[in-house]
């Protein structure tokens, strides 16, 4: 049960802040030196749970897979110097309803994604909707600065670019978009195809 001032809709089970914002606790023994319990690094220094994949190959000397493409980077820096600067540019995540079954293939009903850098968060809906917040000043997404006046040319670049980021991560779908003909759910960006016999068409499913 959410609690003010997380809303239910930003909530665990989303992208919002109650649901992804978290502290990491890593202590103990590193090699030649020992993590200070008092060590903290601050908000603004991104990182994710898959970044332990990265940090727990690290400090066993093993290599990370070649020829893949892997997004995760190690925390060992951190160890040494938690005031060091940020290792990742910005920090992703995604939540989509009902968990995927390989045996149907994709046929969400809804879905969320969101990219965070520095102070600006982006939010994209399956649905289309967009979101843009402030977390410096609004840090539980209340006010969404697409749904106001024209932005400011701080808020615009930041946009800009997590837009792009964002687009460069997932890339950008090239299936069906909503009204357009389909035959099954994977023929839809959306994951949605709905409709009478014969007339099947994408559909947008609600934020």
């Amino acid at each position: 049960m959410a609690r003010l001032p997380v809303t239910p809709n930003k909530a665990k089970g989303t992208v919002g802040q109650g649901g992804v914002r978290a502290f990491l606790a890593i202590g103990g023994d590193y090699r030649t030196g020992t993590v200070p319990a008092d060590d903290i690094v601050e908000e603004g220094r991104f990182l994710g749970l898959v970044d332990l994949y990265a940090t727990i190959l690290h400090v066993a000397d093993v290599p990370l897979p070649q020829g893949e493409i892997v997004d995760t980077v190690s925390l060992v820096p951190y160890f040494a110097d938690p005031d060091q600067p940020a290792i990742r540019p910005n920090v992703y995540t995604e939540v989509f309803t009902p968990n995927f079954d390989p045996d149907v293939g994709p046929n969400y009903t809804s879905g969320q994604r969101a990219i965070r850098r520095t102070n600006y968060k982006y939010i994209r809906w399956l649905s289309g909707a967009e979101g843009l917040f402030k977390l410096s000043e609004d840090p539980w997404e209340t006010d969404n600065l697409l749904l106001g006046p024209s932005l400011d040319p701080d808020a615009q670049n930041a946009l800009d670019e997590l837009e792009q980021e964002l687009d460069d991560l997932v890339g950008v779908c090239t299936l069906g978009q909503p009204g357009d003909p389909c035959t099954s759910s994977e023929d839809c960006c959306s994951g949605v195809c709905q409709g009478s016999t014969g007339q099947l068409t994408c559909r947008d499913p609600l934020p």
